[in-house]
């Protein structure tokens, strides 16, 4: 019984990563998307905080009954809210103290 080997490929010839490996990107598929659900979850309540202080008092309830495009973003963006945060007494401290118990 004779053995003989298969020719050697040219250089350059390799197959691509996809070709070698089918399973790999499916595989990946399926954590990419929990990692964005996860985003989601935990990005979600500070984005609606964020867009709630850009709000009126006034307009901060009307429109939580429908979902629609001012829900996420506020028309007009009222800024004279961190300016009255600002005047308050303690704020700045009180800032502080979260902002320093938040990185502990």
């Amino acid at each position: 019984m004779v053995l003989t080997q298969a020719p050697p490929k040219p250089a350059g010839t390799a197959q691509p990563f996809r070709a070698r490996c089918p399973g790999v990107f499916s595989r990946f598929r399926g954590t990419t998307l929990l990692r964005v659900l996860v985003l989601v979850v935990f990005l979600g309540p500070i984005f609606l905080a964020v867009v709630s202080s850009l709000r009126a008092n006034a307009d901060i309830f009307r429109y939580g009954g429908s979902l629609s495009i001012r829900n996420f973003i506020p028309i007009p963006a009222i800024f004279s809210n961190f300016s009255g945060a600002l005047r308050l007494p303690y704020f700045t401290q009180q800032l502080l103290n979260s902002l320093v118990l938040g990185v502990v």
